[in-house]
């Protein structure tokens, strides 16, 4: 992934975060490399996630594959889930809530935004696409809703259809049909004769398509093919029927119908349809999805008939083909042969019959074939030897014969089967690992869930059931349990799960095989972890192999996937768990486990993922853990975690994502983390960890990255040593296509650092009000992307830079209360900013400006419409009342209101706290109760020389006579009030109620600065809405 350059420098100050930007936290890194940079925005105080909010949680694996398991890519897709909530900032984040602020100017940036949800990381957009207004291609949805009928409803008609152009398509309803049509036709695996029978599942598809279909799609829309045959599937087997038909015939896009994944593009590339109750066949139409990589059509409830269809050999991007357990007839395509891309050739236990083809030999990246229980013929082929790749091959229970060549028997598989066994074998094998018919039958007496069999029965294993049962306890004894000691007491859940496989275990395994120690171990993870209480144990202690149980997903039948990710589990971690060497990622968040991190989590060399956050662990991080390499992703934040984070963490270069916020680590931040260059999120907060962030972590440009840095006694230094910018609190973020520094309403100190000039992307300079100082740059002109440049009120001196006429994407620059002079460039002007202001007012100048919207300071004004008399009326309603507590600044862009300094009175009637400032909305509110005898201010939209009027407070007696206390008003903007303003704004209707119905200032005041024409004028819309932008204008 590439690295994103701009950053944003967010000085953390509690009454700036509170009331400024509460839409810009905890969002996080997008893992789309082609959306790299998404932003992550985090306050630095001492709790980064209010409580109840859903921790950042790594992807999981695919919790249910075929045989051997496929990967399904990651798709950039929408979920649209009523029940998405999130917590930014002090916000509780629901689609309900984007659509109050998703639609202001910056519509586009906030749902481009990434977040964390549900373990993916999708843009705020593709978990909310009708709140922000975004046509996407979705992809499966958990929930379950009612199938559709089997046969579409035609609508009701009261009237013959209008063959008038249709507005979607500008077609006639029956020329769309038509083309429709004929564009179905052309799929050329397709047969048209089946759309004349209108009861064929290809014309039951083609008519939802052009009656039912509620997208209502238009002729020559690329969707339309692979919509048809999505709804075919549905049609052809059987779907009224199916188990899960989740938004199947809706209109939600075929990506997100069940069993159904799609690509990035939204191309179909993974149909899984295992156990779902499948009847029919399968269309030859599927083969015209030329994206597909898997089909899983298994499962004992599946009974699809037919034959395998020729066309699949037309997907060349082909890798698991999985359809066993059907009742399919006929022989292998012999177009099968020609996918060379193809991993697995999973058929066993249908009807099939035939010979199998020499060239087979041709699929050299097979792994995986499982073709026994059918009716197969002929000769076992040569050519099985040139497989290579071969782990497992199973092909008895069939009408085969000859011999498995040594070739064959050279590649060493880990499960080679065939009917080798029996008086009269059909196959001859030197290295089968079993040979069918097995020598041993199964007696009446087999173990059922009461009881083993009787000592004299004859059994598979060749023993008696205490030979068995002695030799199962020896070989767990030995090499799987931990404390042989938890063997001894039967409570345990080591014995519980011993006990369940020696004498109730359907599958009856022999001592020896190799599967006994991991089905032995998928036990123990159900006795140890509460598996009688847990949300969902489907296939649990049942006689199905272990990899169909629910949370564990297998390999060539080796478990590499955990997941019982909020499960209600509770109870303890089995030690045993580092018995299964296959193991990727480990996912037990959101439950209740307790005790410690096992030990031998480190034997685990695959593991690249653990994520065991929201439990209550206790203990520290095992040492064992620093020495796997291929851990990417380590998740334990919200335990009860203590000890250190060694240094040793530094060996693990692969890791990308450390969460450990929550727990109560404590030492020193170790410098090693610096080493972990693939690093772009390490949440630390609310621990106990001191010390210094070193330059080398901050220089690794974490997307992400926490501590203890806030609060007045900060446990951890954060502060970046590159950084002159001077504050105790210090977040460098970036963000989507925009680039952000947020410093204003603070007290820092020095100069811009040069290093700002070198953000390419930087789009937003605000740093008003502070006590910068120095100079601004002339390289200031190579930031050509910036919109919004605010550095009004600080102490910046020398000349304004001509550079500033290179900016030619700038909107707004505000210079004015600083010690700059000189001239503001022609080039400047030329670019016509709708606002510019600069000291360029006053007897005494110090800039020249010729096209600045406001010159400071403001000439005094007047305003006619008010009563003009020697001691003018204070209208409270209109203007800022005497605050009686300390000078408080509201920044509105432009506008800045100074309310003056502290008064002091005894007097009874009058509060002293003074009047407060509500900064999320746009009027100014007083706790002052009783200021009914204040003057008014008089104020005039043309200058004038009449000064600015000064309030005068009456004494209420000999002793509580007060000086008087002069109200300011900086600039005023220049305003247009007209009811009728209305315009279209980035495709809305657009006018002063829509202002007001934002609840997010950053929304308000990024709108309210944009211009727009209306009428005769050109201006911003604070100028046509200043009530609803908070602004005090001139009208």
């Amino acid at each position: 992934m590439r690295k994103f350059a701009a950053y944003i420098i967010f000085i953390c100050n509690k009454p700036v975060l509170s009331a400024r930007i509460p839409v810009l936290c905890d969002i996080s890194h997008s893992e789309d490399e082609n959306d790299y940079g998404k932003l992550q925005m985090v306050p630095c105080t001492p709790k980064l996630r209010p409580s109840g909010a859903p921790s950042v949680s790594p992807s999981r694996a695919p919790v249910k594959s075929p045989s051997l398991s496929p990967t399904h890519s990651p798709t950039a897709t929408c979920h649209d889930r009523n029940y998405f909530k999130t917590s930014v900032g002090r916000n509780h984040i629901t689609c309900d809530w984007i659509k109050s602020v998703a639609r202001s100017a910056v519509k586009v940036q906030f749902c481009d935004v990434s977040v964390a949800y549900d373990g993916r990381y999708q843009k705020l957009k593709d978990w909310c696409p009708e709140s922000c207004e975004y046509d996407c291609a979705p992809t499966v949805a958990p929930t379950k809703s009612k199938s559709p009928t089997r046969h579409p409803t035609p609508k009701a008609q009261t009237s013959a259809p209008s063959d008038s152009p249709s507005s979607l398509c500008r077609v006639t309803p029956t020329e769309r049909s038509n083309s429709i049509s004929d564009q179905i036709k052309s799929i050329d695996v397709l047969n048209p004769s089946d759309l004349l029978d209108n009861s064929s599942p290809q014309s039951l598809a083609l008519q939802w398509i052009i009656e039912d279909d509620l997208r209502h799609l238009c002729p020559g829309d690329r969707k339309i093919n692979q919509r048809y045959i999505a709804a075919l599937l549905y049609y052809s087997m059987g779907g009224a029927a199916w188990t899960k038909s989740t938004h199947f015939l809706t209109e939600i896009d075929e990506c997100e119908w069940y069993g159904l994944s799609c690509t990035d593009n939204g191309d179909i590339h993974y149909i899984d349809y295992d156990d779902n109750k499948l009847t029919g066949t399968i269309p030859s139409e599927i083969g015209h999805l030329t994206m597909l990589t898997g089909i899983s059509l298994d499962g004992k409830t599946n009974e699809l008939e037919g034959t395998i269809p020729e066309s699949i050999g037309r997907l060349v991007h082909l890798r698991v083909i999985d359809i066993d357990e059907n009742n399919l007839t006929g022989s292998i395509p012999d177009s099968i042969y020609g996918l060379k891309n193809l991993k697995v050739l999973d058929l066993n236990d249908n009807n099939l019959s035939g010979s199998l083809s020499e060239s087979i030999g041709n699929m050299t990246t097979l792994v995986f074939v499982q073709l026994q229980g059918n009716n197969f013929t002929g000769s076992v082929p040569l050519n099985l030897g040139k497989l290579e790749n071969l782990e497992t091959l199973m092909i008895e229970n069939n009408n085969f014969n000859g011999a498995i060549v040594q070739e064959v028997c050279d590649n060493n598989l880990s499960v080679l089967t065939a009917d080798c066994g029996g008086d009269e074998p059909k196959v001859d094998c030197d290295c089968c690992i079993y040979c069918y018919p097995l020598p041993w039958t199964y007696p009446s007496s087999l173990p059922t869930t009461t009881g083993a069999p009787s000592e004299a029965a004859s059994v598979p294993c060749q023993m008696t059931p205490t030979e068995r049962s002695d030799s199962i306890s020896n070989q767990t004894k030995s090499s799987i349990v931990t404390n042989v000691n938890d063997l001894d007491i039967s409570t345990s859940p080591q014995s519980r799960a011993l006990g369940w496989i020696i004498e109730e275990d359907p599958q009856y395994l022999c001592p020896g095989d190799p599967k006994l120690n991991q089905r032995y171990i998928a036990a123990l993870l159900y006795y140890s972890m509460g598996g009688d209480t847990w949300v969902d144990s489907s296939g649990f202690l049942t006689e199905i192999n272990e990899c169909e149980w629910f949370g564990l997903a297998c390999n060539d039948g080796h478990i590499y996937n955990i997941d019982f990710d909020d499960n209600r589990l509770r109870g303890t971690i089995p030690s045993e768990i580092g018995h299964l060497n296959y193991l990727t990622g480990l996912v037990l968040d959101g439950n209740r486990l307790e005790g410690t991190i096992p030990e031998s989590l480190g034997d685990l060399l695959d593991l690249t993922y653990i994520d065991i956050d929201g439990n209550d662990l206790t203990g520290s991080i095992p040492e064992s853990i620093y020495g796997l390499k291929n851990l990417e992703v380590i998740d334990l934040n919200d335990n009860n975690l203590t000890g250190s984070l060694s240094e040793s963490i530094g060996n693990l270069t692969m890791l990308e994502f450390v969460q450990l916020n929550g727990n109560s680590l404590s030492g020193s931040v170790p410098p090693t983390l610096e080493k972990l260059t693939n690093l772009t999120i390490l949440m630390l907060h609310d621990n106990d960890l001191e010390g210094i962030i070193v330059d080398g972590i901050c220089a690794n440009k974490l997307s992400t990255l926490s501590t203890d840095c806030g609060g007045d006694e900060a446990k951890v230094n954060a502060i970046a040593a590159h950084t002159v910018l001077h504050s105790p609190q210090l977040v460098i973020l970036p963000y989507p296509r925009l680039a952000i520094l947020l410093t204003d309403g603070n007290d820092l100190t020095g100069s811009i650092p040069e290093s700002i000039y070198g953000l390419k992307n930087l789009e937003v300079i605000d740093l008003n009000d502070n006590n910068l100082t120095g100079s601004l740059s002339e390289n200031i002109g190579n930031l050509t992307m910036l919109e919004f440049v605010q550095l009004n009120g600080n102490s910046l001196s020398g000349p304004v830079p001509p550079t500033l006429g290179k900016l030619t994407n700038l909107a707004i620059l505000m210079l004015h209360d600083n010690n700059l002079e000189g001239v503001v460039a022609d080039s400047v002007c030329a670019n016509k900013l709708s606002t510019l202001s600069t000291d360029c007012g006053g007897d005494e100048a110090k800039v020249k400006c010729d096209c600045c919207t406001d010159c400071f300071p403001l000439p005094p004004t007047s305003n006619p419409s008010l009563p003009s008399t020697g001691n003018p009326t204070h209208d409270i309603t209109d203007a800022p009342t005497v605050s009686t507590s300390a000078p408080t600044i509201l920044t509105i862009a432009p506008t800045i209101l100074t309310i003056a300094p502290t008064i002091s009175t005894s007097d009874p009637t009058m509060s002293t706290s003074g009047p407060t400032i509500s900064t999320s909305a746009p009027t100014i509110s007083t706790s002052v109760s009783t200021i009914s005898s204040l003057p008014s201010l008089s104020v005039s939209s043309n200058p004038s020389d009449t000064p600015i009027p000064t309030t005068t407070l009456p004494t209420t007696g000999p002793s509580n006579s007060l000086e008087e206390p002069p109200v300011t008003i900086h600039p005023r903007t220049k305003c247009i009030q007209n009811p009728n303003f209305s315009v279209m704004f980035e495709g809305m209707i657009l006018d002063c109620n829509f202002v007001a119905s934002l609840v997010s200032e950053l929304d308000i005041k990024k709108l309210c600065d944009t211009a727009v024409s209306f009428g005769e004028f050109t201006l911003g819309i604070k100028n046509w809405c200043p009530t609803q932008c908070g602004v005090d204008c001139a009208i």
